[in-house]
């Protein structure tokens, strides 16, 4: 855990100074003095307090070495109090830092947001304005009189890197401290491919497998595997058979795992070696035992299996110009976008949609084409799966393909579904562009605001390119997840704010213009439980079905609240009374004035 905090002095203006400081929570009062200190360029000369208001008579916290007017008995120890623990016993939204009792230097702290963060070592200064004044001027009368006879450059002067590299200057004991103290078996990124081994044999990959996955991968693989108990024997029958049939394996394998071979093929690195990237899907190379992943300083590295690439290598350009290979490709990427766009759909859709998109002529054409490539597709068999309905009455209506980036159960999501049917009866219609981007590994679903939120991360935010499909996916999964997966993982707003403005050191307008943003974006987005429409879509067919039936609001009939589909996604705002056009805080879509503001 971190702490997000924004410190401002008091009383200076044009420019205002400030520092907005992610600090760790295992910090100490006495460490975030040091922090504000280092941070804005003071020189630790004078005396200092914090308090819930300059000079009151409430509680007090300095350092138990100080001797002033200031400190008495009930004054609390800066070295004892853990500052992430008395935030949360007195509730604080806002405190003071009092610096220099001659000059009189108050500095308001506002608690902007506490956040699960990956490692926190030291404080990092994300964001500040204006240069730190000089010590002993005469408070902000005396600074002010300097100003006139400075630069605007000298007292604008703020540089974000040289702050940091002070801050993790300052702090570099501690840093060291906790890099003794960290596990030893903490499994570290290689420093360098030349500490990578060599690939090895697939036998060896394939014994890290249990024995149970590896009878499930032989059926899907068509692997004859008789009536052997041995583990050894089973491993070594599941390598000679992959070995015998390569152009067989190859032809099975989705299309992006047959690029990364391609891409050694093409690239003959060393060591079997193709960098790669992250992503939220186990890689079928991986998962089948026939690669495995090293992670290094510069990124992940995928290793294939040394005789394995030596039996397929010889058919990736015959598989890459097979006209069959590529029908393959194509519907098992209509099947996948589709999946990833509603979630889950059924194979009767399915075979409606490749006939609506001239793949097949007919439904029948359809329906023998999709079970031949089922049969030759990993990939369909990690898609599909059957309703409890389907054992008594099997039919295309209630066997389904479900994406591989939820966190349903595909049943769950099935009865979700089907408790909303009388509200959302129907598929929404997409192009066929649409649903093959969305068979990619990160899938872009159909989104009008898609181009428009990503030229905003680019253009507004300094977001590198090569890093928005990572991020809109991510928002994208988290969207369709939320309330499903784990409950530690990070809401769609922390995760913004920790990965996106946060990195990217955002100015308060900034800040409030990307908020916006996320909020339109995600409201545009297509939902799995409502059938692949947006929000406004389901709103006008709601009111269609109202007038059709004459009953009451959608939200009043639904058996469970769908609130959360129809509201924005609140971002994070510090407890405050909220401006008149914010967002009012029930959650309405209103802006404040509007709504509960209104008395």
């Amino acid at each position: 855990m971190a702490i997000l905090l924004k410190i401002q002095i008091r009383g200076i203006k044009k420019p205002p100074v400030w520092r907005r400081l992610i600090i760790p929570d295992t910090f100490t009062f006495a460490q975030l003095h040091q922090t504000i200190q280092t941070a804005f360029g003071w020189w630790d000369e004078h005396l200092y307090m914090f308090q819930k208001k300059p000079y009151d008579r409430g509680w007090c916290i300095n350092s138990s070495e100080q001797e002033d007017d200031y400190r008495d008995d009930d004054a609390l120890d800066a070295e004892e109090i853990n500052i992430k623990e008395f935030i949360s016993n007195y509730q604080l939204e806002k405190f003071v830092y009092v610096y220099d009792f001659g000059d009189d230097w108050i500095h308001d702290i506002t608690v902007e947001n506490t956040m699960y963060l990956s490692s926190c070592a030291y404080p990092v200064c994300v964001d500040g304005k204006g240069a730190c004044p000089p010590e002993d001027c005469g408070g902000i009368w005396g600074y002010e009189e300097q100003k006139a006879g400075m630069s605007k450059e000298e007292y604008s002067y703020f540089d974000k890197e040289e702050t940091n590299e002070a801050l993790k200057e300052e702090f570099s004991s501690d840093i060291e401290n906790i890099e003794e103290e960290s596990d030893d078996d903490f499994d570290e990124p290689l420093d360098d491919e030349d500490d990578i081994p060599d690939a090895t044999p697939l036998l060896e990959l394939v014994n890290e497998l249990e024995i149970n996955e590896l009878s499930i991968y032989a059926e899907f693989l068509s692997l004859d595997m008789g009536k052997l108990k041995s583990s050894k024997k089973i491993c070594e029958q599941y390598v000679k058979q992959i070995l015998d049939k390569p152009k067989s394996i190859l032809r099975m394998l989705p299309f992006e795992d047959f690029c990364i071979l391609k891409k050694l093929h093409e690239e003959k690195r060393p060591k079997n070696l193709v960098t790669t990237y992250e992503n939220s899907i186990d890689c079928v190379l991986v998962k089948y035992g026939f690669a495995e992943e090293w992670r290094t300083r510069n990124g992940l590295e995928l290793q294939i299996a040394s005789d394995f690439f030596t039996a397929v290598e010889p058919y990736i350009e015959e598989l890459h110009d097979d006209i069959e290979y590529h029908n393959k490709v194509s519907i098992e990427s209509i099947v996948t976008g589709m999946a990833n766009i509603y979630g889950l759909v059924s194979r009767s859709f399915v075979l409606q949609e490749m006939v609506r998109h001239e793949v097949s002529s007919s439904i029948e054409e359809a329906d023998s084409q999709l079970d031949l490539i089922t049969l030759q597709s990993l990939q369909m068999h990690e898609l599909y799966c059957e309703s409890e309905k389907y054992a008594e009455h099997p039919n295309n209506d209630n066997c389904y393909y479900h994406s591989r980036h939820d966190d349903y159960w595909p049943i769950k999501l099935a009865e979700e579904r089907e408790s909303y049917s009388h509200e959302v009866s129907d598929y929404a219609k997409y192009e066929l562009k649409d649903i093959l981007i969305a068979a990619t590994n990160l899938p872009i679903v159909p989104n009008s605001r898609q181009e428009e939120f990503c030229s905003f991360l680019v253009n507004e935010l300094k977001v590198e390119p090569m890093g928005v499909p990572l991020i809109v996916h991510n928002l994208w999964s988290m969207e369709m997840n939320k309330g499903k997966g784990d409950p530690t993982s990070l809401s769609i707003q922390l995760y913004f704010e920790e990965d996106v403005l946060i990195p990217h050191a955002c100015t308060d307008k900034q800040r409030e213009k990307a908020w916006e943003e996320l909020d339109d974006y995600l409201n545009n987005m297509p939902h799995w439980v409502l059938c692949g429409h947006i929000p406004q879509e389901t709103g006008l067919l709601l009111s269609e079905y109202s007038k059709d039936k004459g009953k009451s609001s959608f939200l009043e009939r639904s058996p469970y609240s769908l609130a959360d589909w129809f509201t924005p996604t609140n971002p994070y705002i510090s407890e405050r009374t909220p401006r008149p056009n914010d967002p009012c805080p029930c959650g309405s879509g209103k802006k404040y004035k509007n709504c509960c503001g209104k008395n």
